[in-house]
C-alpha cells in the first residue's frame, strides 16, 4: 500500500499498534515507521492526532497503546481483514500466501452489514489461513446481557439488537441507540421494569420491551480512560 494511502486510513495505524501487541511486540515509532513505510514525522504526527481523538497512549520514545475506542477499531479492521482472506482462500482459490495484500484493500472498504454478512457466509469462521484467530467471534457473546439485567449502575455499550423488525428499530433510533452506542445506566424500574440511561448528555427512558432486546456489555472503568 502506497504512503501516502496509508496517511489518509488513520485506522491502519491503529490496526499495526494492534497487531504488534498481539504479537508481543513494542509498537514504536520507528516500528510503525518500518511497518507502514511512511517517514518519522508523519508518524509522530498521525499518533498526536490519534492521541487527541482518544484512540492511542502516546508519550514520545514510549510504545504506542491502544486505549479502549482505538482497540475497538483495530479489531474491527483485524476482523475484516481475516474474513477476508479466509474468504478467498476457501472460495476463491487464492492461495495462502496471496491474501494478504488484497485483503488490505478489501478491509476499508467493507462496511458493518457486509461484514456481519461475510462472517455468517463462513460459518463463523475460528481463524485465518495463518491461524490467527479472528475477533469478535459469535463465542464472545457470553459477556452481553440484555440492558433490563444490567444491574447497579455503570457504563455500557450496545452490542447487539435481538429483535430486528422495522417498528422496534424506529423506536430505537427515536432514542438514539444502535449497536456501538455508549450510555450511562441510571435506574431500571422495579415497577415496571423500565430502565433510565443517560445517552448523548440525555436521560432517557427505555421501555421494557425495547429494553429486554438490547444487549449491552458494561464497560469496566480501565476502558473509559
Amino acid at each position: 500500500m502506497a504512503p501516502d494511502l496509508i496517511e489518509e486510513r488513520p485506522e491502519e495505524y491503529l490496526k499495526i499498534i494492534g497487531l504488534a501487541a498481539e504479537h508481543r511486540e513494542d509498537a514504536t515509532t520507528s516500528y510503525l515507521a518500518k511497518r507502514l513505510g511512511v517517514s518519522m514525522p508523519s508518524i509522530t504526527e498521525m499518533l498526536h492526532r490519534l492521541a487527541a481523538k482518544g484512540l492511542v497512549h502516546y508519550r514520545p520514545r514510549d510504545a504506542v497503546r491502544l486505549t479502549a475506542d482505538g482497540q475497538r477499531v483495530a479489531n474491527s479492521l483485524i476482523r475484516r481483514h481475516r474474513l477476508w482472506e479466509g474468504f478467498l482462500v476457501q472460495f476463491l482459490g487464492f492461495s495462502w500466501d496471496e491474501v494478504h495484500e488484497e485483503a488490505g484493500r478489501l478491509e476499508h472498504v467493507t462496511s458493518p452489514a457486509l461484514e456481519e454478512r461475510l462472517a455468517e457466509f463462513l460459518g463463523d469462521l475460528a481463524s485465518c489461513p495463518h491461524g490467527h484467530t479472528i475477533p469478535g467471534r459469535r463465542e464472545e457473546a457470553g459477556t452481553t446481557r440484555p440492558l433490563s439485567e444490567f444491574g447497579s449502575p455503570g457504563a455500557a455499550r450496545v452490542a447487539r439488537i435481538q429483535d430486528e423488525t422495522p417498528d422496534f428499530l424506529r423506536r430505537l433510533d427515536r432514542l438514539e441507540i444502535r449497536p456501538g452506542c455508549v450510555m450511562e445506566v441510571q435506574d431500571v424500574s422495579e415497577e415496571d421494569g423500565s430502565v433510565w440511561v443517560r445517552v448523548g448528555g440525555r436521560l432517557k427512558e427505555i421501555a421494557p420491551d425495547l429494553a429486554t432486546s438490547v444487549m449491552v456489555e458494561k464497560i469496566e472503568n480501565d476502558e473509559s480512560e
